[in-house]
C-alpha cells in the first residue's frame, strides 16, 4: 500500500498522541501521587439493652397453693427511651395465670436503651421471668447450753487490826440443802468455791477463840462473787469487864495568853495592847474615845 507523505506524517502524528496520552493516563496528572486502594468503612458498635430497674412479678395464688413454678419468656420492644413499648409472651402455655402476671410485671421494666456508635435505638429483647416456690430453710436447732458455774471466793479479816485471818474454816451450803462445801482461809486470809450452781447459799465462818459469822449470798451464773468477812475476838467470859461514866464538869474555861513581847509583833496593832483584843475573833472596836472594848456576846 502507498502512502503518500502527508498522510505518513498525520499516521505518526496519532501515533505519537495516543502514545503520550497512554502513558500520562499512567502516571496521572503531572506532580500527583498515584492513590491507593480506598479504607474500609469500620463497623457499627451495638450494644444491648440494660436492665435498670427490675418489677418482681406477682405470685399467682392458685399457683402458689399448689406450689407450682413455672418459666415464661417474653418479647420486649424497648424503646429508645428505655421504657417497654411493648410486650407479648413468645410460648403462652404456662398457664395458672403465669403469662398474666409476666406480661404485667414486664411492661413496668425500666432498661438503659440499646445504642449503635452511642445513639440510643430500638430494640426487641427476650427477658425471662422463672416463678419458683422458695420454702424458708427450717431454723437451726440449737442445742441448750449448759448453764455457765458460779464462783465464791472470800477474804477473811481480824476486826481489829483489819489483817488476813487464817485457818477460818468456811461452810457453804445451798438454800436447798442439795449442796454442802468446806474450805478453809490460807495465810492470806482468802478461800475460793468453784463450779457452783446459780442460786442463794449460806456462809458459815467459825474459828476457835473468835465469834462465829453467817451470812447469805446469791451467786449469778458465769460471774464471780467476792466477798470480805471480818470476824471479832469471843469475849473473856472469865475476865471482869466494867465501864465507868464520870459526868463531864458543868463549865469549862479556856484561856490564851498573850505576852507583852508578843504583843509588839502582832501585824497591824503598832504595838498598842489594846489594838491586839480588838483583833481577837469576837471582839468589836469600841466608838472613837469612847474608852472600852466590845465583846460579842457578853452583857
Amino acid at each position: 500500500m502507498i502512502f503518500s507523505k502527508r498522510a505518513f506524517t498525520l499516521v505518526l502524528g496519532f501515533l505519537l498522541w495516543f502514545a503520550s496520552a497512554q502513558v500520562g493516563a499512567q502516571a496521572g496528572p503531572a506532580g500527583s501521587v498515584p492513590a491507593g486502594p480506598a479504607e474500609a468503612p469500620k463497623p457499627a458498635v451495638l450494644l444491648p439493652p440494660k436492665l435498670k430497674h427490675f418489677v418482681e412479678p406477682t405470685y399467682p395464688a392458685e399457683a402458689l397453693q399448689n406450689q407450682l413454678g413455672a418459666r415464661v419468656e417474653l418479647e420486649l420492644l424497648v424503646v429508645p427511651d428505655g421504657t417497654v413499648a411493648d410486650a407479648k409472651v413468645r410460648e403462652p402455655l404456662a398457664g395458672h395465670g403465669f403469662d398474666e402476671a409476666a406480661l404485667e410485671a414486664g411492661r413496668k421494666l425500666l432498661f438503659e436503651p440499646a445504642t449503635r456508635d452511642g445513639v440510643p435505638i430500638t430494640a426487641r429483647i427476650v427477658f425471662p421471668y422463672v416463678f419458683e416456690v422458695k420454702t424458708a430453710p427450717e431454723p437451726e436447732k440449737k442445742e441448750a447450753e449448759a448453764p455457765k458455774p458460779a464462783r465464791l471466793e472470800g477474804t477473811v479479816l481480824n476486826d481489829d487490826d483489819k489483817k488476813p485471818l487464817p485457818g477460818v474454816e468456811v461452810l457453804l451450803t445451798a438454800v436447798d440443802q442439795v449442796l454442802t462445801r468446806r474450805a478453809a482461809s490460807g495465810a492470806d486470809g482468802r478461800f475460793v468455791f468453784d463450779d457452783l450452781a446459780a442460786g442463794p447459799y449460806r456462809v458459815h465462818l467459825a474459828k476457835t477463840d473468835w465469834t462465829a459469822q453467817d451470812a447469805e449470798e446469791t451467786l449469778v451464773a458465769g460471774d464471780a462473787t467476792s466477798v470480805v468477812y471480818r470476824l471479832q475476838p469471843a469475849p473473856d467470859t472469865e475476865a471482869f469487864h466494867a465501864v465507868a461514866r464520870v459526868a463531864p464538869p458543868p463549865r469549862e474555861v479556856t484561856r490564851r495568853t498573850i505576852r507583852r513581847e508578843e504583843l509588839t509583833r502582832i501585824p497591824g496593832t503598832r504595838g498598842d495592847a489594846l489594838r491586839t483584843i480588838e483583833l481577837l475573833p469576837g471582839v468589836a472596836r469600841p466608838p472613837f474615845g469612847a474608852g472600852f472594848i466590845i465583846v460579842r456576846g457578853s452583857a
